[in-house]
């Protein structure tokens, strides 16, 4: 079989790892892919939004499967694009993708489904928007109604703070995504679709009554959400990847995916001055898999070769480590070595991920 994983990142690389852990003889192209993608694929020098030249490479290299990662192909429409031409994918089509690309959208959806999720209220133009912040108590949420790489929700605690923000957003100056503001008053976007084929996962704030209240749905696999999900699961899980994107999945009852007794915790290694203005060129000191051992997997995202060979940093997001062990403490120990290990100047990382898990189980 031959699967093309569209993305650069450290899901795509995870994703093509689950690949080949799942089947070992599956031919595996990543486009653009990155230097770790390059050890269990074939790399394309293709852009995630080249929409044409994708769908170019998935006829001349004559690929069964297409897997989609990240959300801007998807609102570009390239499933729909190579579903019309007859090949198999996974992902949502644009049209349900607006699940996340959209945030107006989203929440009209919401409100029509009785879905739990914050107050909010969508404008395209500045006088009504700058009028809802003065009816409205701080602090509030601005967030951009198009994709932002995650990076579009910014928490105001004052009323001139977001107004401040909103002018930024409506002039342009944030980027394509900013053409329509969503004031959220309590907590950001949310969104629910069908018909729908792909991942859809939930942001979800749980309520002091157990109520659920949904902050946000994401029309693909997370990031790097999947770097800690995929080594947890039970091999063979990427077969339902392909029976869906084949259509020819069948509603099962209830399945384990999970592993009983394998937890993973994953460690973002990020550049100096990330999310903004990364540093990138940084020659990055990375052990081999033998060294870091059995219990951790690195996957890279924002990593490239200079005219050497050497690694360096290239974007925000430099390296997930994952580490692996029976307990969230044992696999959270396990990453923070790791990390410890791996050497570039600038070298920002959080040293509490899992806490509150570790510390709710109480377990070492």
């Amino acid at each position: 079989m031959r699967v093309l994983v569209v993305g650069g990142g450290g899901r795509e690389h995870a994703l093509c790892w689950a690949l080949r852990r799942d089947a070992s003889d599956t031919v595996v192209f990543a486009a653009p892919g990155n230097p770790g993608t390059a050890s269990l694929a074939s790399n394309l020098p293709i852009s995630a939004t080249a929409i044409d030249d994708l769908v170019a490479a998935v006829q001349q290299h004559d690929i069964d499967i297409t897997i989609v990662g990240p959300e801007a192909p998807l609102a570009a429409g390239l499933v729909d694009r190579l579903r019309d031409g007859g090949r198999a994918v996974f992902g949502p089509t644009a049209a349900a993708a607006r699940l996340e690309s959209s945030k107006a959208y989203a929440k009209e959806v919401m409100r029509r489904a009785g879905v739990r999720t914050a107050a909010s209220a969508t404008f395209v133009g500045m006088g009504p928007a700058l009028e809802y912040i003065g009816d409205h108590a701080e602090p509030l949420v601005v967030k951009a109604s198009g994709l932002a790489a995650g990076k579009g929700a910014v928490v105001c605690q004052t009323r001139s703070g977001a107004a401040h923000v909103v002018r930024a957003m409506l002039d342009g100056s944030l980027g394509d995504a900013g053409r329509e503001v969503l004031v959220a008053v309590l907590r950001e976007v949310a969104a629910q679709g069908s018909p729908y084929e792909g991942v859809l996962y939930a942001g979800l704030m749980i309520l002091p009554d157990g109520t659920p209240s949904v902050l946000e749905f994401n029309a693909r696999f997370g990031d790097p959400e999947t770097q800690a999900l995929l080594p947890a699961l039970l091999p063979g899980f990427t077969e339902h990847l392909i029976a869906i994107a084949r259509r020819r999945w069948n509603p099962l009852p209830t399945q384990q995916v999970l592993m009983t007794e394998r937890a993973a915790v994953t460690t973002v290694l990020a550049a100096r001055g990330y999310p903004d203005n990364p540093e990138k060129g940084v020659a990055i000191g990375l052990p081999d898999a033998a060294e870091l051992g059995d219990d951790v997997i690195v996957f890279h995202a924002g990593t490239s070769r200079d005219h050497e060979g050497r690694l360096r940093t290239s974007g925000g997001r430099v390296l997930s480590v994952t580490g692996l062990g029976t307990t969230v403490a044992r696999a959270a120990t396990a990453s923070r070595a790791a990390a410890e290990r791996i050497a570039f100047e600038g070298k920002t990382w959080r040293r509490d991920v899992a806490w509150r898990e570790i510390q709710r189980a109480g377990t070492a």
